[in-house]
């Protein structure tokens, strides 16, 4: 009788994740479709799922167009500085007009003071070649936009 308790949570957890996996598969196919990050709350739900199955800390970009619509999601390993020439090169091999930087930490241990040196580096070197730093979104437990609270 244990056994099958420990089964049917093991079953229970299992489609739970394929569920979560296939809604986060629909709300990536609408941004890969053509429609545009237009509200702090659409980027939210995105990186959110981009990061729900994460167990190690992530840096990404999304880099978009001039209309806001994603041309590709990357992500790099934490650890380092997102340094201006790693990302330069990836807006430069898509030709973004404009970028979103995501952090995602398990620990849930993430504050802007953390990143703010780093992001004020990056949008001073993204503004030379016209590339516009849209927002950092911190993706714990909780997604904290800092353009939503004029931190960016």
């Amino acid at each position: 009788m244990h056994k099958q308790i420990k089964n049917d949570k093991s079953a229970e957890s299992r489609s739970e994740r394929e569920l979560l996996d296939k809604a986060y598969l629909l709300i990536q196919s609408r941004f890969l479709q053509g429609e545009g990050f237009t509200e702090p709350s659409m980027v939210k739900e995105f990186v959110q799922g981009s990061y729900q199955q994460c167990s190690k800390e992530v840096a990404g970009l999304l880099l978009l167009d001039s209309q806001h619509r994603l041309i590709d999601n990357v992500e790099f390993e934490e650890g380092k500085e997102l340094a201006a020439s790693r990302v330069y090169r990836e807006v430069l091999k898509v030709n973004a007009a404009a970028v979103i930087v995501s952090y995602f930490s398990p620990s849930k241990e993430l504050s802007h003071s953390d990143k703010e040196h780093e992001l004020s580096a990056l949008k001073s070197a993204l503004n030379l070649i016209d590339v516009s730093l849209l927002d950092c979104m911190l993706v714990t437990d909780e997604v904290v936009s800092l353009a939503e609270r004029g931190l960016l």
